[in-house]
């Protein structure tokens, strides 16, 4: 073996000695944190969560609802004083029958955003969070839920044309899981 040979081998082995020996742990984030910081999420949008309650005018969206309770609960649908009835999109509406007077429940919730302030959750992201948390969980998690660490934060977060058309696979199989498991 040559000298000059002999001498880059040892400072290569020099180096990472010193990089293994004075490395410090990575400040990533955890699955834990990753939950906590969405329990945080939900728990406050949930705090300022109220019902608003908005009177439907369109006659068509009123009859389809109407139908929709006439086929559930009969024809004696209009015996009845008040219909709570949440339909298959988790749409709350009221329906009173007397009065022929159909209402629509509106979730409404705030978060707080340190630089922007309170900012107000859409009506299908609030619905999201109250009905079903744990999906909201579980996407706080996401890519680190993934067999392989690396495979998972590249695929769906990373910008290469590769994992961008991997990731909206990932997400037109998803949707398709759902649109099927949704409908049947």
């Amino acid at each position: 073996m040559s000298p000059c040979r002999s001498s880059s081998v040892a400072l290569i082995v020099l180096v990472a000695f010193v990089l293994i020996a004075f490395s410090s742990p990575a400040w990533a984030w955890k699955v834990d944190t990753h939950v906590y910081a969405a329990n945080l999420a939900i728990e406050e949008a949930l705090s300022t969560l109220t019902f608003q309650q908005v009177a439907v005018t369109d006659p068509m969206l009123k009859d389809r609802v109407k139908g929709e309770l006439r086929r559930i609960f009969g024809n004696d649908y209009d015996r009845r004083s008040r219909i709570d009835y949440l339909d298959n999109a988790f749409i709350s509406w009221i329906y009173c029958p007397p009065q022929d007077r159909l209402v629509r429940v509106r979730p409404v919730m705030a978060v707080q955003v340190p630089p922007f302030g309170w900012l107000r959750v859409s009506e299908d992201m609030a619905r999201a969070l109250f009905y079903f948390p744990g999906l909201f969980r579980a996407g706080a998690v996401g890519p680190d839920l993934f067999p392989d660490l690396i495979t998972g934060q590249a695929v769906t977060i990373g910008t290469t044309p590769i994992s961008v058309a991997a990731s909206s696979g990932t997400i037109r199989r998803c949707a398709r899981r759902f649109s099927t498991a949704s409908s049947g």
